[in-house]
């Protein structure tokens, strides 16, 4: 399955995840009380389109299972939450400021017939200021 979704802040890079780093993620998120409201996660792959030079638009397609060269995303199904049916956490390894980013995509739809998101970018690289992050998104 794919998901068009919509970045609020051009150039974001979305880097690969380490298989070991991830499996911590996972556990720290999965051992929180956040994980009452997670259905089941999937991992995922964001590209974007060769137009899309600022990278405002990213494409997220669900994976299968784990791959180094292409896990960049995990996807969260969210099962008891008005507001989000999914969210999608990647992360940005840059030298200066490395950051997670987060993107809900919001279970209305507008006039337009797509489903809303609201993207919060710049979480320190920390599993607890995630955690946090997806608690009050959430």
């Amino acid at each position: 399955m794919e998901y068009t979704l919509k970045f609020e802040m051009p150039y974001i890079n979305c880097d690969n995840f380490k298989e070991k780093d991830l499996t911590n993620l996972l556990g720290v998120v999965t051992g929180t009380r956040i994980n009452e409201q997670i259905e089941n996660y999937t991992y995922g792959n964001i590209k974007f389109e060769p137009d899309d030079k600022q990278h405002w638009k990213p494409i997220v397609s669900e994976l299968d299972g784990f791959s180094r060269s292409k896990t960049n995303c995990i996807i969260f199904n969210i099962k008891n939450s008005n507001k989000y049916s999914k969210l999608f956490v990647y992360q940005t390894l840059n030298r200066e400021n490395p950051y997670y980013g987060v993107v809900g995509l919001k279970k209305m739809v507008d006039m337009n017939g797509n489903n809303p998101t609201v993207h919060i970018y710049n979480i320190e690289l920390d599993y607890s200021a995630l955690v946090i992050t997806m608690n009050r998104m959430i």
